[in-house]
Parts: structure tokens; sequence; C-alpha cells
């Protein structure tokens, strides 16, 4: 057994991907372990922003011998009558490259007959996992998914930073493997300033050790746990707290390979700009951890800083961060200052002059199409007059501070600042939130807008988006979504699931699609209804994939939302999935399901018939089934106006026994003609009508 290390030395990867790439990593060498057949103990990938590391444990050193089965034709075509081998039996000899002495004749163990076939059988030696290991960790690594690569050496080898060394193991003996120009060897690095020097590497159990001793916690897990204990001791016996965001304890632990917590402070006269502002700051630009009053809860003028470095420059660093935020929290003090002295109406003006998107005008218009589609909405949604009201309002103002300096200089407040300011300037406190929370959903769709008003403005902005990007062929493409159309589309169905209301969703993206239309700067080669079609299958696929997300049968999501409708109402196809997943196990549904697939093939490619002729009727069941059909459409018809989608579902499964009867006794495809025809018009008649409640 074979325990391995490999550590590959790089310059410091990027915070976005740093531990993607680690885990990324260990999850492609347990692959291609698993496929080559090399059982093992463990293989973990850890690391830090300057090395990845790899530790498998109990690796089998070699793999298994293996036999490649090779069937070729039958015996009696092998050979003819007389024994002799035929040219089939030559093709498959000469393909394989071997003689008839290498060829036996053996039944097909899957085969239920007494047939033997051709058989060459390859005996395969297994190879050594050390050598199948410097075979390939080279293209293992390189061909991980990163979203920027970078050349250093052959222009054809990319990875997302230089690789600098390699310090490899099996066994506690070098192991010889090479990746790009780099060869390695027995040796790593410590700190890059308080250990620089080389370190031998004597035993795979002392290789954290090692590190240790020159500052460097290389596992990730040690490093996010000892960054958390001193951040703990350093507040203990204070007055103040931490907020621990988890998103800013990973970015930190793939900041530093020693992490060492300062506290820093900054004058108390920046409190008084607002708070969101300061803690923005501090976690985006600077990735400070903001410390708050335990009394009061409100936020002090101390921050934790995570230093890569020992107590011992303790006093530089500090000096060197507090600079820093000082001179950053400098400039938010001006833009907050410089912006107040300011009417709202005078940024939304501004607005006319910032360029949305190359080919549709101003953020200012638009706003003013998201006004046209919340008076469009308001109606559909049965909203109140007065919530219209705060909408329209909140439309209104919800991008002016897109317009101000400090949004200008902080991308990041667009929102916040925005409801700030809002309320500085006595506007209504729902109209000033919505301001900020008609961004939302961003990321979980639980978290929505705060009130009617901030949904219909949300909504709103949302489909304008869609519109605007669909119509400049801006649309989302593999993982590029620039404009965030898919966030943009999710958002609406969260919001929309929200007001529990039947709505169809066709007419608001036909509305919105017009009113953009309008704003376009060049109109040739646009047929908007193709561009309709267009928006609408995505959204019907976002939707799907969102049901799928929630864990229902993707076969009955799919009857729910492609049924033949010309509506497209997302209540309802909730419900009607509600209803169709607890009937799922019923057996007349079962019935009706069996009988569509075979209903299906039978009407594909069929031209238009008669009607229903019941005079051309032979056989009892053919009136029992058309009677039964009319009598539950008859009856689902009342439940449709209802929206009673339980109801209906059952009833549209009651047909189940008998068409599966009427399959048994029955022979669609008749000799004569007209009997023929007049089946075939009775069954198209059945499922055109069973396909507008659900794509049986």
């Amino acid at each position: 057994m074979l325990d391995i290390l490999i550590e590959i030395g790089v310059e410091e990867l990027p915070i976005s991907e740093g531990e993607k790439i680690i885990n990324d990593f260990g999850a492609a060498m347990r692959e291609f372990l698993e496929e080559n057949n090399l059982r093992y103990q463990m293989c973990a990938a850890t690391g830090s922003p300057r090395r990845i590391v790899l530790i498998i444990k109990e690796l089998l050193e070699k793999q298994a011998d293996s036999e490649l089965k090779i069937y070729g034709p039958p015996k009696n075509v092998f050979f003819d009558a007389a024994n002799q081998i035929t040219k089939a039996g030559e093709k498959f000899l000469e393909k394989n490259n071997k003689k008839i002495s290498d060829v036996i004749f053996s039944k097909k163990p899957e085969a239920n007959n007494d047939i033997e076939y051709a058989l060459i059988i390859e005996k395969k030696a297994g190879e050594n996992a050390i050598d199948l290991l410097a075979k390939n960790i080279e293209d293992i690594l390189l061909s991980l998914n990163i979203k920027k690569k970078m050349r250093w050496t052959d222009e054809n080898l990319m990875f997302s930073r230089p690789i600098r060394w390699i310090c490899a193991l099996a066994n506690n003996e070098k192991l010889n493997l090479k990746i790009a120009d780099v060869v390695a060897d027995n040796k790593t690095y410590g700190h890059r300033f308080l250990s620089p020097n080389a370190i031998e590497i004597k035993s795979i159990d002392d290789y954290f050790d090692q590190l240790k001793k020159n500052h460097v916690i290389a596992d990730k897990f040690s490093r996010k746990k000892i960054m958390l204990t001193k951040i703990e001791k350093l507040i203990e016996n204070t007055n103040l707290s931490v907020e621990l965001d988890e998103e800013l304890i990973d970015i930190n632990n793939f900041l530093v390979e020693y992490p060492n917590p300062i506290i820093c402070e900054f004058p108390k006269d920046f409190l008084k700009i607002p708070e969101e502002t300061l803690i923005s700051t501090m976690k985006k630009h600077q990735k400070y951890f903001a410390m708050y009053d335990k009394t009061s809860g409100k936020l002090t003028n101390k921050f934790v800083v995570i230093s890569n470095m020992t107590d011992k420059f303790i006093n530089n660093i500090k000096r060197g961060n507090e600079r820093v935020i000082t001179a950053r929290f400098e400039d938010a003090k001006f833009y907050y200052e410089d912006d107040l002295k300011k009417d709202l109406v005078y940024f939304n003006d501004k607005l006319k002059k910032i360029t949305y998107i190359d080919g549709i005008g101003s953020i200012y218009k638009k706003i003013e199409r998201m006004k046209k589609i919340v008076e469009y909405i308001s109606t559909k949604f049965c909203v109140s007059e007065t919530d219209k009201t705060k909408a329209l309002q909140s439309t209104e103002l919800c991008k002016f501070d897109l317009a101000t300096g400090m949004v200008y200089e902080f991308p990041q407040l667009q929102g916040m600042i925005g409801a700030h300011y809002a309320k500085k300037k006595g506007i209504d406190d729902v109209v000033a939130n919505s301001i900020k929370t008609h961004y939302l959903p961003a990321g979980n769709l639980s978290e929505l807008p705060d009130s009617v008003c901030a949904k219909l403005t949300a909504l709103a902005d949302k489909f304008d988006i869609m519109s605007v990007c669909y119509l400049l062929s801006l649309k989302p493409s593999g993982s590029a979504d620039p404009y965030a159309v898919r966030r943009a589309v999710r958002g609406t169905i969260a919001i929309i699931r929200s007001f529990q209301i039947n709505i169809d969703l066709i007419e608001i993206l036909k509305y919105s699609l017009s009113l953009a239309y309008q704003d376009l700067e060049n109109k040739k080669n646009i047929a908007i209804e193709n561009v309709l079609n267009e928006l609408l299958e995505f959204y019907k696929n976002r939707f799907v994939n969102l049901l799928e997300e929630e864990g229902k049968n993707i076969n009955f999501i799919r009857m729910a939302v492609d049924a033949q409708t010309d509506k497209f109402d997302i209540l309802a196809i909730d419900k009607k999935l509600t209803a169709l997943l607890n009937l799922q196990n019923d057996e007349n549904l079962q019935k009706v399901l069996q009988a569509f697939k075979r209903l299906n093939n039978i009407l594909k490619k069929l031209d238009s018939l008669k009607k229903v002729d019941i005079s051309l009727f032979q056989d009892n069941i053919e009136k029992e089934l058309y009677d039964k059909f009319l009598e539950i459409k008859k009856e689902v018809e009342e439940f449709v106006i209802k929206n009673n989608y339980e109801k209906i579902i059952i009833k549209l499964s009651m047909l189940g026994p008998i068409i599966d009867r009427y399959f048994d006794s029955v022979l669609v495809m008749a000799k004569d003609e007209k009997i023929k025809n007049n089946r075939l018009a009775m069954l198209k008649e059945i499922s055109d009508y069973y396909k507008k409640q659900y794509a049986f």
C-alpha cells in the first residue's frame, strides 16, 4: 500500500476560485483513481493561497490484471458448411490483428440462447499506481474548470497561477513526476516573508507540522479553526462582538497562510455615515470584520483585520489598515454629505444621461417603461389604489441612487443608499424601503421584496430586463448571463407565487416587449412575435428547472407546464402539478397515462379528420368510451371555471378503465376506411381535449 503526498506550489490563487480549485482537484483525483481501479482508504485535497495539497492513504500499488473479451460473429457465420473460415471470420481476425489460433468459441453470458460466438480474450497486466499518477497528473490539474487561466511558460499550457514548485512523496520517498516544466522534489517552502527558504520533507506525517513551524497552516480546515479561535480569544473579556460572516471567513481563509487577527479602529466621526456604507466598505473592499457593541448591538469604530504576519509586525499592520480604511471613509463622507445637499429629482434627471444598455437608451427611459408596466400589472394582481400609488412612486425613485456620488464610488451600495437618502428626504418608509428591496430576490428565492409596492416595482424591473435583453439578442448562453436574465426569471416566478393570483404571463411579457420595442434605436429585422415565443420558451424552461430543483417528478412537471393552453399561468401550473402528484399512484391515472402512450403513437402525423359520427360505431365499447368522455368533459369544464385542479385530474383519470378496455377490444386501424377514420377522429377529439388540461 502507498501513502502519497503531492504539494503543488503556486503564486497566490485568486480568492474567488482558490478553494474551488483545491476541491475540484481532489474530486478529479478520486474520480481518476476509481476509473483506474486503484482502491484507496482516503484521497483528500486541501491547501492555502500558495499551495494545492493532495494526500492519499493506503493506495493500491498496482492495478489488478484485467481481461478484455472481444466477441465476433457466431460460429456458423465464422465458418462455412465445409468448416472453412468465411470472409466475416477473416475480417474479425484482421480487425483485431489476431490469428485463428487466438480464437475460442463461447456463449455470451447475457444471451438467452445456446449460440457460440467467436471470442478473443486479451489479457492486460495492471499498471503501477505511481506510473499512472505521473503520466496523468498534469492533464488532471490543467483540465480543471477554471474561469481565468494564465500562461507563463509553454504557450499551450494554462493554469490559474504559475506553478513554482512540486513536493511529492510516496511512502516517504521522492515521487518522480513533472507538471509543466516543474520537476517534483521532496522540498517545499514556508511563509513567503517569514520563512522563505526551502524545507526538506522527509516524512509525509511531518509535512503539516514542518510547515507550521515555518509559519504556514497548510490545511484549510485547521487554518479556519485557528482563525476563528483567535478572533474569539481577541474579544474575550470585552464588550465587543464580531459578526462572523461565513463568506468573509472563507475569503480571509484564502488570503492568508498564517492567520493572526488584529483589532484596529477608525475615527468615531465616521459613524455618522450610514451603517450599511461602513460595513459594506469594510467587507467588500478591505475584507475586514465589523465589530459591534454587545450591549446596544450598534456598530463601533473598531474592526478586525486578519493579518498574515506574526505579532512582531502588529503595529505596522494596524497603522497601515487604519490609514487605508480612513481614506475610504473620507471619500464616503464627502460623497454622502455632497449627495444630501441635492434633491432626489436632481438625481433622477441625471439618469437621462446614463445609458442603460447600448441600443435602448437611458436608465430614465427604463424607468418610464417600468412605470407603465406597474400600471398594467397592478390591475392584474388586483392591488389597492394605495399600493398602486406607492408602487408608481417607488418605481419613479428606484434607480435615482445610480446617479449619486456614493454609488458611483461604492457600487455595492446601490439600493441601500437610495433607501437611506429617500428616508432623509421625507419619503414614506414603505416606498423608501422598496428602493432597496426591489432588487430581491437575488439568490435565495425565499427572500422577497418586503411590500406590495416593492414587489410590483421588482416585477416591472425584471420584466423589462428580460424584454430588453431578448430584443437586443443579449440572451443568456452557457454560463454567460451578463444582465442576469436567469435570475430575473426566477425572481418573477417567486414574486408571482407570493401573490397567489391567477395571471396570464404571456400578456405581461407581450406588453413589456412592446414597450421596450418602442424604445429600440434600431428596429430592423426584429419580429416581435418570434422574440415573444423565444422568451416564453426560455421562461418555461427556467420554471421547469426550478420545479425540478424542488424535487418534483420531471414527467409530471412537463405534463403540467406543456398543456396546450393559450395562457401561461404560474399559479395554475403549480396547482395542476400538486394535484397530479397527489394522484400519481392512482390506478385509473396510470391506465390513462399508459393509454396515451399508445394513443400518441397512433395519432402521430395525422391529418385533420372529420367530426365523430356515432352511427359508425360498431362495438359497444366505442359508444361507452365516447359517452364517458363527453360526460367527463362536461364535468371538467365546471371545475375549470372554479380552478379546482384536484377534481379536474380525478375526473380525467376516470377514463382509464374504459380506454384500457377499448384498446384491448377494438382494432383502431380497421380495414374499412370510414370505420378507421371515425375511430381516429374520436381518439383525436379525446386527445385534443385532454392535452388542453395536461400534456398527456
